[in-house]
C-alpha cells in the first residue's frame, strides 16, 4: 500500500466514525481548486443545498462532499486532497532544485563571458602591437633602401675620384693630388659609416620581423582560445635558443640526401624559407634573431626555425661545418625526433 493509500484510509476511517473535528471540509476547500470540487460533485451527483454546482463556493462544495453516509464520495474527496498535497510537495521541491541549477549555470556563464572578454581584449592589444611593429619594420626597410642608394652613390663617386686620381699626370701639383687623396679618404670613411649603419638597420629589421612572427603566433593562440577556451589551459612556453654551439664564423653547409628527400611535396615557399634559414645560420650564427636555435635534449641533434610551422634539424660537423638532415612540419616533429633517436 502506498503512502497516499494509507493517508486516504486514515482520514476515511476518521470521517466514518464521525470524527470531523480535523476539518476535512476546510482542508479540501483550501487545497483543491473549485473546478476539482465541482467535478467530484458532478461525478457523484451531489448538489450543495441552496446552490447550483456552477455557482456554489468551494467551502459549500467541500461540506457537501464530506458526508459520512456516502463513503464512496468521501473516499474520492480524501484521495483528491492527499494526491494534491503530495504533488504540491514534489512540485515545490522540483522548482527549488531547478532554480538552484539555473543560478549555478548563470554564474558559470558569467565567468565564461568574463574569460572571453579578457581574451578578446588581449587579442586586440596583440593585434595593435603587431600592426605597430609592421609599420616600424616597413619604415626600417625604407631607411635601409635609402641607405643602399646612398652607399651606391658614394661608391660611384669614390670610383670616379680614384679613376681621376690614377689618371693625373706626374706634372700635377702635389697640392691638387693631396686634396684629391683627402677627398678619397673622406669618401671611404663615409662609406664605412654608411655600411655600419646599413648593417645595424638590417639587424634591427630582423629583430622586428622576429617580433612580428612571435606576435602572429600569439594572435593565433588567442584566436584559438577565443573560439573554444578551456579553463586551466596554460600557453606553452616558447622555445629559447641555447648557447651558441659553434664559434661566430662562417659555417660550410652540407645538405644530406635525407634533407633533399624531406623537401618532396613541400610548397616552394617552404623550401625557400628552409634554405634561407639554413644560410642565415651559416652566415650569422645561432644568435641571429628569429632562428630560435636549440639542442634536442639528450642528443647531439640541433634544430632551427624556418617558419612558424617548420623546423630544420642539423648536426655540427667539426668546428666549421654543419650537416642539415631534414625539414619537418610541426605535426611530424615527434615522429622525426623518434626516428633521429633510433639512429
Amino acid at each position: 500500500m502506498s503512502d497516499i493509500d494509507r493517508q486516504v484510509s486514515t482520514w476515511l476511517k476518521a470521517a466514518l466514525r464521525g470524527e470531523t473535528a480535523f476539518g476535512l471540509d476546510q482542508i479540501a476547500a483550501l487545497v483543491l481548486p473549485v473546478s476539482a470540487l465541482r467535478d467530484l460533485c458532478r461525478k457523484h451527483d451531489r448538489v450543495p443545498k441552496g446552490y447550483r454546482i456552477e455557482k456554489a463556493p468551494a467551502r459549500r462544495l467541500a461540506v457537501t462532499l464530506c458526508e459520512p453516509r456516502h463513503p464512496e464520495v468521501l473516499e474520492s474527496l480524501v484521495r483528491a486532497v492527499v494526491e494534491r498535497l503530495a504533488n504540491r510537495d514534489e512540485t515545490d521541491a522540483d522548482k527549488l532544485e531547478a532554480a538552484s541549477e539555473t543560478e549555478r549555470l548563470n554564474r558559470l556563464l558569467g565567468l565564461r563571458d568574463q574569460e572571453l572578454s579578457g581574451l578578446r581584449t588581449e587579442l586586440e592589444r596583440s593585434r595593435e602591437q603587431e600592426a605597430e611593429h609592421r609599420r616600424r619594420a616597413e619604415s626600417l626597410q625604407n631607411e635601409r633602401r635609402f641607405d643602399h642608394s646612398q652607399i651606391a652613390s658614394l661608391r660611384a663617386e669614390l670610383d670616379a675620384m680614384r679613376s681621376r686620381l690614377d689618371s693625373f699626370p706626374k706634372r700635377v701639383k702635389p697640392a691638387d693630388r693631396s686634396e684629391v687623396e683627402l677627398r678619397v679618404r673622406e669618401l671611404e670613411s663615409e662609406l664605412d659609416t654608411m655600411s655600419r649603419s646599413e648593417e645595424g638597420l638590417r639587424r634591427l629589421v630582423a629583430i622586428r620581423q622576429a617580433r612580428i612572427r612571435d606576435l602572429e603566433d600569439r594572435v593565433a593562440e588567442l584566436l584559438e582560445q577565443t573560439r573554444s577556451p578551456k579553463k586551466g589551459q596554460k600557453p606553452k612556453p616558447q622555445d629559447r635558443p641555447e648557447a651558441p654551439l659553434l664559434s661566430e664564423t662562417f659555417r660550410v653547409p652540407q645538405f644530406t640526401q635525407s634533407f633533399y628527400k624531406s623537401l618532396d611535396g613541400k610548397p616552394r615557399q617552404s623550401v625557400e624559407k628552409a634554405f634561407q634559414a639554413a644560410l642565415l645560420f651559416c652566415i650569422e650564427g645561432p644568435s641571429y634573431p628569429g632562428l630560435e636555435v636549440k639542442q634536442i635534449g639528450g642528443q647531439d641533434l640541433w634544430s632551427l626555425r624556418a617558419s612558424r610551422k617548420l623546423r630544420v634539424y642539423f648536426l655540427p660537423v667539426g668546428s666549421q661545418e654543419v650537416e642539415f638532415l631534414s625539414l619537418v612540419d610541426r605535426e611530424d616533429q615527434p615522429t622525426a625526433l623518434r626516428r633521429f633517436k633510433d639512429r
